[in-house]
């Protein structure tokens, strides 16, 4: 049954009321009478009950009446009482008490005698529990075990200096008191001086002289001397003494001889494996076990890790050679070293403890930080570039707002690394600590591609190789982390027809574009969780009787890509264009996400946005295929329509257009140059562009009109958000941009001038009309480059400017695009 909780209990022989092998009970025979009959006594103490008994005396609790206090009185047991030897032990062990002056050694007041002639000895009472009975109830945690440890070796060490061997140290032995005392009791075997070495300084000599004891026969009284905290620490009396569990090889061969301080030494390498593996070296009572062999390494049976300084320092002090284990200072000098480093790991836990405990406010500040901001991208798009001050003001608060919230996201995140690099600072070998990092990084490293910071990105990714790298291979979080350090993701894509065949190929830039690299083949769809390494890739997706579907990828660190679209679950399926449905300069773009843009010189998470699937023209509209039109319009009584629509500045006469019978043709503008008819068409307006776009729409029966400014965009980029066609840098002699008209480019005139769709002319050539339609009607405004704008600029906003459905300007022309299933 387990015992209640810190009962009163002596520290003494025989006073552990948890050995459970006590013979006989409280009231045995005379042993538990009151301390009658002896009127010194009777004067001066008052019996207050038994407090327990053991093999060789019964400890009482009395009332010392002289000096007002209640201290322990251990009485010699009275089958004992005629055994000479055994009563010069008893008094031996007062005396050798009283000697010794230490906090972890329970002080002796009074050495007298019974009326019946039986030795007895007060001493201090200590409330609270052996460490024995604390153990088997595993409540203790390892820094407290090796704490009460320290002090039973500073004990020993002192006893050793004062000439004094134990013999008989085990966990039954260390009292624990509810006030945080540690002594060690049961000096019962204990010898005052040993073979070889004089006593210590003012240890009183046993009955047969100073240094007898080391020599006087140990002829004991069997087992059960002292408490024991389980049934393999009974203390063996004789020729052999101890307890087999704890006691030393030349203890158990019985070589009285050889027994010095370096046995108890042994007993404490046997505390410390009872610490650390939670049972004794040695299974049971047999004494011969000690001498067959070393017990299993603590390591084996611990259930477990254990701190490897401890478990040296264990085989050391067990050392089956006596001359190789340390002496009882030394164990207590490593002990306490390890406990400096414990306590440092503790308060080094705690601090780890509290940064753990901010990561989700952390992890809060940058969500809400990168929503705001991505909520000020999509708005700040469509706001008009040229509104005033008022119409400003409520943008400028909420940029003020957002870049308050990234400020304090930074902050935390900054305060969170600098907390965890603390921690490791003061305790490097603390796994958790650098494991709570290396996760942080990872998520700071997320962020800075995210927000396609490259620098940062860098300098992240090289702190975080090597926290990961420190960690223990056996550590679990060591794989995970090596996984979010490679950044494979998967890729899911199935398609409509089944068992199409996916060609893949990366982009890697080469003389500053982006150049789709081919890599092999992904094998046939359905493909389901395919592991593909992070970055932007071009899928090929080809099957007989439909056209190949060039599908941008973005595979982001450790993303599960699939087509899932906004406000949906499932993913979509990739239908591809059957033979006839596309027209030779038709460009298929699927349905999917893809990265806005980033105003320049700031680092601003990523805008993702979904499209659905559409055609858009490879070229814009050129002067050929705009004449039928016009012609058109004018055959069929629309004449003020074909005139208005024609090319022509906001007021005047044709621009390079002249009507020639019932027929529009090309005649030379004012400055004498002649368009040609592959050139594209501009100085045509928004309104006249939408009427080109329905024109063609009806007579195609194909939904033709004006790209939105997100499909343009899709379009142009691709899905990486990468910032002109062909990568982030751009050249006038990839994209024909000058500062001035060009008179000399048809359509296609430059082939590196192409997005990923195989879109050709975005960069250069012409701007683009976009249309988006919201509450108010249709909004128009350019889109792109164009050969006449100053190049970089003009190729990489996304416009901002509305225009005028009248407007007329030189080179801005006309792309179309139309729906897809």
């Amino acid at each position: 049954m387990k015992p209640p909780p810190l009962p009163t209990v002596a520290a003494a022989s025989g006073a552990d009321p948890s050995n459970a092998t006590f013979h006989g009970t409280v009231a045995d025979g005379a042993d538990g009478l009151p301390l009658a009959g002896a009127p010194e006594l009777t004067a001066r103490y008052l019996d207050l009950g038994v407090l327990g008994t053991g093999g060789m005396a019964v400890v009482h609790r009395v009332q010392d009446r002289l000096l007002d206090r209640k201290v322990a009185m251990k009485v010699l047991s009275a089958r004992y009482a005629a055994d000479t030897m055994v009563r010069a032990r008893f008094v031996r062990e007062a005396r050798l008490l009283a000697a010794l002056r230490h906090p972890g050694i329970v002080p002796v007041h009074h050495l007298g005698e019974l009326s019946d002639g039986r030795p007895f000895f007060t001493m201090d009472e200590v409330r609270g529990r052996s460490l024995g009975e604390v153990l088997r109830e595993g409540s203790l945690s390892l820094p407290f075990r090796i704490g009460v440890l320290a002090r039973v070796c500073a004990t020993v060490a002192y006893a050793h200096a004062s000439g004094v061997l134990h013999r008989d140290l085990k966990p039954g032995n260390v009292m624990l008191g509810d006030r945080g005392e540690v002594r060690v009791v049961d000096w019962g075997i204990a010898r005052a001086s040993w073979v070889g070495a004089a006593a210590g300084p003012g240890v009183a000599p046993g009955p047969g002289g100073a240094g007898s004891a080391g020599a006087e026969p140990e002829r004991g009284t069997g087992e059960g001397t002292s408490g024991a905290a389980a049934p393999d620490e009974h203390t063996r009396v004789g020729a052999i003494t101890g307890t087999p569990a704890y006691m030393a090889p030349e203890q158990a061969a019985g070589d009285t001889a050889a027994v010095g301080p370096h046995s108890d030494v042994y007993a404490l390498g046997a505390l410390l494996y009872t610490l650390l593996a939670g049972r004794p070296p040695y299974l049971g009572r047999d004494w011969r076990q000690v001498l067959a062999g070393p017990p299993p390494p603590v390591w084996e049976v611990a259930a477990e890790g254990l701190p490897g300084d401890l478990v040296a320092l264990c085989e050391r002090a067990m050392a089956r050679t006596p001359a190789d284990r340390p002496t009882a200072e030394v164990v207590g000098e490593a002990v306490d070293a390890w406990l400096a480093g414990a306590q440092r790991v503790a308060h080094a836990r705690a601090a780890l403890e509290a940064a753990a405990a901010r990561v989700p406010d952390t992890e809060a500040a940058r969500t809400a930080a990168d929503r705001a901001r991505l909520e000020w991208i999509a708005r700040e798009s469509v706001h008009p570039f040229d509104a005033d001050d008022a119409t400003n003001a409520a943008l400028w608060d909420d940029d003020n707002a957002a870049v308050a919230l990234d400020v304090r996201a930074t902050l935390l995140e900054a305060e969170e690394m600098r907390a965890l690099r603390g921690v490791l600072a003061e305790a490097p070998e603390l796994p958790e600590a650098r494991e709570l990092l290396a996760d942080r990084l990872l998520a700071a490293l997320r962020t800075a591609e995210d927000y396609r910071d490259p620098d940062a990105a860098r300098a992240i990714a090289e702190e975080l190789r090597e926290q990961v790298a420190a960690i223990a291979p056996s550590r679990p979080a060591r794989s995970r982390l090596e996984a979010g350090l490679d950044g494979r993701g998967t890729l899911t894509l199935t398609t409509d027809p089944p068992g199409a065949v996916v060609r893949l190929g990366r982009f890697e830039e080469q003389g500053r574009r982006l150049v789709e690299v081919p890599t092999g083949t992904l094998g046939s769809t359905p493909l389901h969780d395919v592991p593909l390494a992070m970055g932007s890739w071009m899928l090929t997706v080809s099957a007989p009787g439909c056209t190949d579907v060039r599908l941008p990828v973005v595979v982001r660190r450790e993303e599960r890509w699939a087509r899932v679209a906004p406000g949906e679950v499932e993913a979509r399926t990739l239908r591809l264009p059957r033979a006839g449905e596309l027209g030779p300069d038709d460009c298929y773009v699927p349905a999917g996400w893809f990265v806005r843009r980033r105003p320049e010189g700031v680092t601003w998470p990523a805008l993702r946005a979904w499209t659905e699937s559409f055609v858009i023209r490879r070229f814009p509209v050129t002067n050929r295929e705009f004449l039928p039109f016009l012609d058109d319009l004018w055959a069929t009584g629309r004449r003020g329509e074909a005139l208005d629509h024609a090319p022509r500045m906001s007021t005047g006469p044709l621009v390079a257009y002249t009507l020639e019978g019932d027929h529009f043709v090309i005649r030379p503008d004012e400055q004498g140059d002649l368009w040609l008819p592959d050139w594209p068409v501009y100085l045509v307006s928004p309104r006249g562009a939408s009427a080109y776009a329905r024109w063609l729409a009806a007579r195609t029966a194909l939904g033709w009109r004006l790209p939105t400014v997100t499909e343009w965009i899709h379009a142009a980029r691709g899905a990486d958000g990468r910032r002109f066609g062909m990568g982030d840098h751009l050249d006038a002699a990839w994209a024909g941009t000058h500062p001035i008209p060009l008179r000399d480019s048809p359509v296609g005139t430059y082939p590196l001038d192409v997005s990923p769709y195989g879109v050709r002319d975005l960069m250069g050539g012409v701007a683009d009309y976009v249309e988006d339609v919201g509450p108010q009607g249709s909004t128009y405004a350019p889109q792109g480059g164009s050969s006449g704008q100053p190049t970089i600029r003009s190729c990489l906003d996304e416009r901002r400017t509305t225009v005028s459905a009248e407007l007329r300007e030189w080179l801005i022309g006309i792309r179309l695009v139309r729906s897809a299933p």
